[in-house]
C-alpha cells in the first residue's frame, strides 16, 4: 500500500480473509506512518485516509483492530510484475542470518516469458498472470532454489497496482 492507494473496510470471513462488502465506501490513502520492526523491516503503523464522503481519518494499524475488520487495499491490480526471488546473507550474528529479496527481472531467463508489466484492464492482467505463473513453474524447475547455497533464484509473479520495485527497499539490519 502507498499514498494514493484506494482502500475500504473489509470484514474477516470464515477463511480469515478481509473482504470488503460490495457496496463498501472507499477512501484514498493520503499519509502512511511506518516503524522499523525488530528485524529491520518497515511496518505500517497507521494510515490517514480521505473517505469518499470527505472525512479524513487516521487508522491505527499497530495493534489488533478488533471487531473482525481490517483496512483492505482495493486499488485495481493492473500490473503483472515478474520478480526474481532469492535470499541474501545478512551477517554473522547468531550463527548467520539471511533475508528475502525480490528483484524486478530484466532478462535473467532461458526462454522468453509471456508479456508482463502494465495491462489496460483487470481481465487482461489476470489472463497474463496465469500464463506467467505457468512460465515461472517451468522455468524454476531448471534453477536452484533460494534455500540452496548455489541459488540462482526463483521467478515469481505478483498482481500489483504499481510497476515492479525491488524489495526490501532498504537492507535490513540485525537487531
Amino acid at each position: 500500500m502507498r499514498i494514493g492507494s484506494k482502500v475500504a473496510v473489509g470484514f474477516i470471513n470464515e477463511d480469515y480473509e478481509a473482504v470488503p462488502p460490495a457496496n463498501a465506501s472507499t477512501g484514498t490513502v493520503i499519509e502512511i506512518k511506518t516503524v522499523i520492526d525488530g528485524y529491520g523491516y518497515e511496518e505500517t503503523e497507521s494510515l490517514t485516509v480521505r473517505w469518499e464522503n470527505g472525512i479524513v481519518e487516521t487508522v491505527d494499524l499497530g495493534g489488533d483492530e478488533g471487531g473482525g475488520w481490517e483496512i483492505v487495499d482495493v486499488t485495481p491490480r493492473v500490473y503483472a510484475n515478474l520478480y526474481l526471488y532469492d535470499r541474501e546473507y545478512g551477517g554473522p550474528e547468531e550463527g548467520g542470518w539471511w533475508f528475502d529479496t525480490y528483484v524486478p527481472v530484466d532478462g535473467d531467463w532461458l526462454t522468453e516469458p509471456p508479456k508482463f508489466g502494465h495491462f489496460a484492464s483487470v481481465e487482461e492482467v489476470e489472463a497474463a498472470y496465469e500464463a506467467l505463473k505457468r512460465w515461472c513453474d517451468e522455468e524454476n524447475q531448471k534453477r536452484r532454489g533460494p534455500s540452496s547455497m548455489a541459488s540462482e533464484g526463483h521467478f515469481v509473479v505478483w498482481l500489483e497496482s504499481w510497476p515492479a520495485e525491488p524489495m526490501p527497499k532498504t537492507r535490513p539490519h540485525y537487531c
